[in-house]
């Protein structure tokens, strides 16, 4: 294939970030795509794609507006970009591009698009993500291909828009075939000690209510064990600290924020276990890091997450504190049990490889080229 334009206008430093950089690292090393454009408007998008790819063109569009002058910017102008660099296809990210003169790729990753009606939206005044609900939505119709990060999120969005299945499709988010070698041979750092760690933001569906009462539960449970939880992810912690503090357990949690990929992995090297409490996930990287680090997964047994973690974790009831705390004591208590998942989350690694995503995806960016041209 000659030209492929890829719509990051939507993406902002995160999951997303992460996939569009694991992609855009296989195709261009495949080489067969002549020519990349990534076309992005938050400056930390640009950067990374600069750093990384400098060989890779890179558009800045509508850099510092605000996300309602970014949206129309999206839907006005980028088809006369579009024209104007005339690539063969065009990957965007949740939503399409009006009057794209290319067969369009969407893929999606948010899966709350799909899992919201309308009336809960208007009843809530959200007239922004209203907007963006629709947007997705009739990017479904409307698309060449739809492609989902998980078998669950493309169930939802049938669920919505049924004659869309025939063009849709599954790529999971992935490893690096690097990182995924190199997993099996890292010696393990964990040194016995109670620790536990969240990989997750304070959005409401990552349930953080349940994160801290699994810690206060563990605590009476076994008074006298040196329990601590360190999270790491961004956001506001201050209403959760307040909280914590009530229950008499802020000396025992450490807030460390949003972590590069490095500092990430020496944290879950070093943990007894991961504790994700989330609620809604379209896909869940955390147990997938988390299992590539030789740390065993703790999970909620809802939405896309067993489609990451499989057996090679334990998946627990939503929002159930008891058995959350009770996995925990087994992972601690039960060195047998814990070497098996992290055996198991070695193998079930190997599932989920960015390289193998990207060439699934090239497979369908080159049919649409080809179909393309036939008209």
């Amino acid at each position: 294939m000659k030209h492929l334009a890829v719509n990051a206008m939507n993406l902002a430093p995160g999951g997303g970030l992460t996939g569009l950089l694991g992609y855009l690292g296989a195709w261009r090393d495949c080489g067969r795509i002549a020519r990349i454009t990534v076309i992005a408007s938050r400056e930390g998008v640009a950067r990374a794609v600069r750093e990384r790819f400098p060989d890779i063109t890179l558009l800045v569009c509508a850099s510092g507006q605000s996300p309602a002058r970014r949206f129309l910017s999206v839907s006005l102008g980028l088809g006369r970009i579009i024209s104007e660099i005339k690539p063969d296809v065009v990957m965007s990210t949740q939503s399409g591009i009006v009057n794209c003169s290319a067969p369009q790729l969407i893929h999606h990753r948010n899966l709350h698009r799909f899992r919201c009606s309308y009336g809960q939206r208007v009843l809530r005044l959200e007239i922004k993500e209203l907007t963006k609900d629709y947007a997705a939505r009739l990017s479904l119709r409307r698309a060449a291909c739809n492609v989902f990060i998980s078998e669950y999120m493309r169930r939802e969005a049938e669920r919505f828009v049924p004659e869309s299945a025939p063009r849709n499709h599954v790529c999971y988010n992935g490893l690096a075939q690097k990182r995924i070698n190199a997993a099996p041979l890292t010696p393990n750092q964990w040194s016995g000690q109670p620790h536990l760690v969240a990989v997750q933001d304070t959005q409401a569906h990552k349930d953080n209510p349940t994160l801290l009462n699994t810690l206060r539960l563990l605590t009476e449970m076994e008074p006298n064990t040196e329990w601590r939880l360190c999270i790491a992810g961004g956001g506001n912690w201050e209403e959760f600290a307040k909280n914590a503090a009530k229950m008499g357990l802020s000396q025992r949690i450490e807030y460390r924020g949003f972590l590069e990929e490095a500092e990430l992995d020496s944290l879950l090297r070093r943990s007894m276990c991961l504790v994700f409490t989330s609620r809604c996930e379209a896909f869940g990287n955390p147990p997938l890091e988390a299992m590539s680090c030789r740390c065993p997964v703790i999970a909620s047994d809802c939405t896309a997450i067993p489609e990451v973690v499989g057996d090679a974790g334990m998946l627990v009831r939503p929002g159930d504190v008891a058995a959350f705390a009770n996995a925990v004591l087994q992972v601690k208590n039960m060195h047998e049990l814990r070497q098996r998942l992290v055996d198991k989350g070695l193998e079930r690694i190997k599932m989920f490889c960015w390289e193998d995503s990207a060439m699934r995806m090239l497979e369908m960016f080159e049919s649409l080229g080809a179909v393309s041209k036939s008209r």
